[in-house]
């Protein structure tokens, strides 16, 4: 029987919700580190999203294809910070060329992250306010805000099951198939931490709607918490700051 060197595959004597506070502090020390850049980059996938969404009719759809594509550049950033201690813009963009075509078809599976929102509003509001979601028409859009809360929280599961997906395709260089099929294995295996991220991750979402300065504690969480999990189930530990050790 063949053995995986995998990390995520061997006995692990701890797969508590309370791994999670391990990520937590790691995250914490990689964002502390350079706290304006690393609030800037997490930024920069909203802010892209935002630029395209302006596109008529499809701009919206546009968005969620390209938006993937941002992220993966700010990963292989933080990547770069994490490993040897600085940004390196230019490592990241060869890093991100490198991988393009993979990062393509990957965005497309990321895509039905969307589609499965799309899925959760017809549920929620019907047909006419699903498709003016969809094209972005804002004027014609009724929706309240539990309803808006719960269309958005709905991604988060397929986004948690695809959530190891891109770094294992950029920063491990495997195909988009295995990175896709390990995410979903890992997120099993690691359920209760995972679930744990998801619903902080979920109240955080929801919340913004109610108090908008709940987006600046998202965004930084899901980014850096998210590769610091990466990191542990991966590579074999996320790594540790001084503060560990005290």
């Amino acid at each position: 029987m063949e053995i995986s060197n995998e990390p995520y595959r061997r006995e692990i004597s701890d797969i508590s919700a309370g791994r999670l506070w391990r990520w937590g502090k790691y995250a914490w020390h990689l964002f502390r580190s350079a706290p304006l850049r690393s609030m800037g980059l997490a930024l920069l996938p909203i802010v892209s999203e935002a630029i395209v969404q302006l596109i008529p009719v499809a701009g919206v759809v546009l968005s969620k294809f390209s938006t993937p594509l941002m992220a993966s550049w700010v990963l292989a950033m933080v990547h770069n910070r994490a490993s040897i201690g600085i940004f390196d813009p230019k490592y990241a963009g060869q890093l991100w060329l490198a991988r393009l075509r993979q990062l393509l078809l990957l965005s497309l599976a990321s895509v039905g992250v969307f589609a499965f929102q799309l899925l959760a509003g017809l549920l929620i509001a019907g047909q006419d306010q699903t498709i003016a979601l969809a094209a972005g028409n804002v004027a014609n859009l009724d929706l309240s805000r539990i309803q808006m809360a719960s269309i958005l929280v709905s991604g988060l599961v397929p986004a948690t099951l695809l959530a190891f997906a891109s770094p294992l395709l950029l920063l491990s260089g495997h195909s988009v198939g295995y990175a896709m099929r390990e995410s979903f294995f890992a997120v099993l295996r690691y359920w209760r931490p995972m679930l744990a991220y998801a619903l902080v991750s979920a109240a955080l979402l929801a919340g913004m709607l109610w108090q908008i300065w709940m987006l600046l504690l998202y965004l930084p969480i899901a980014l850096f918490v998210g590769y610091a999990a990466y990191r542990d189930i991966f590579l074999g530990g996320p790594g540790h700051s001084a503060d560990d050790d005290a």
